[in-house]
């Protein structure tokens, strides 16, 4: 039987997106600061663009509520094309889009020094994102209230000096909650998730829904590929994106299965408890 390798194509992914964080280093050199971060957040925007079911569109930009009240500026924004109608104030690269229909959030930074902002951002989103669904449901009767999942919350961390990681710990102990879901340290082939505590003895990994009830965040990585740490945890990330759409489907799509597998052959095992 051919070979169709993941963990190497996605480890070339990786490369790619290194390569690009450089190329941001470069501009801010420069002094241009807006473009600094361009590369990255491109590389990986077109990593889920690329290959995501043409329902699910993928940009930088906005979303609104019907009261018109509108969020800040997401780096990677993923959205159910079917559910959205655009309203963007302006021809543009960037989209504005329904809280309804936003399926995931991500946060995009070269360094791990940019982690604190990062993080706040992503708070101020899915604050945003909370209060915006609050308001639509509220004076409704109860049965009328269709519930609606909050986005996945995602960071991509490009490169994370020896400071930074011993600092890790204390930096998101200093944020608090809500916790961002995943942080992908994308040079080091770590990932910060979260775990709740009551089922760890019985479940010593992590699987793609354990960010929906979490009392603990993790230092993990994951197995089943050793050649390519960086790529398998970049990896993981792209499938718990995957499934999260899945759930929104209703947890019904035949893909759910493909998922399913990827848990089971790329573990994602805790390494250190950082909260």
């Amino acid at each position: 039987m051919n070979e169709l390798d993941l963990p190497a194509q996605f480890d070339a992914r990786v490369k790619k997106m290194l390569i690009a964080v450089d190329q941001g280093r470069l501009a801010h050199k420069a002094r241009n600061i807006k473009a600094s971060g361009a590369p990255l957040e491109e590389a990986v925007r077109s990593l889920f663009s690329d290959s995501l079911p043409s329902n699910n569109k993928v940009a930088s930009g906005y979303f609104y509520s019907a009261s018109s009240r509108c969020s800040a500026e997401v780096d990677v924004l993923i959205y159910e094309s079917e559910e959205a109608f655009r309203l963007d104030p302006a021809p543009q690269e960037q989209h504005y889009v329904p809280y309804t229909s936003v399926s995931a959030i991500g946060q995009i930074k070269n360094s791990a020094g940019e982690l604190p902002n990062a993080i706040k951002q992503v708070q101020e989103s899915l604050k945003a994102w909370t209060e915006m669904r609050n308001e639509a449901l509220r004076g409704r009767a109860n049965g009328d209230r269709a519930y609606r999942e909050r986005p996945l919350t995602f960071i991509v961390c490009g490169k994370c000096t020896d400071s930074d990681f011993r600092k890790l710990k204390t930096m998101l102990k200093s944020k608090g909650r809500p916790y961002v879901d995943y942080i992908l340290l994308l040079d080091r082939g770590k990932i910060v998730a979260g775990n709740y505590d009551l089922f760890e003895l019985n479940n010593p990994v992590i699987n793609f829904f354990s960010y929906r009830n979490v009392s603990s965040l993790h230092l993990c990585a994951p197995n089943g590929a050793p050649d390519y740490p960086q790529g398998i945890a970049l990896l993981w990330i792209y499938f718990a994106v995957v499934s999260k759409l899945n759930w929104d489907k209703g947890n019904m799509l035949r893909y759910n299965e493909f998922c399913r597998h990827i848990e089971i052959i790329y573990p994602l095992q805790m390494q250190q408890q950082l909260l």
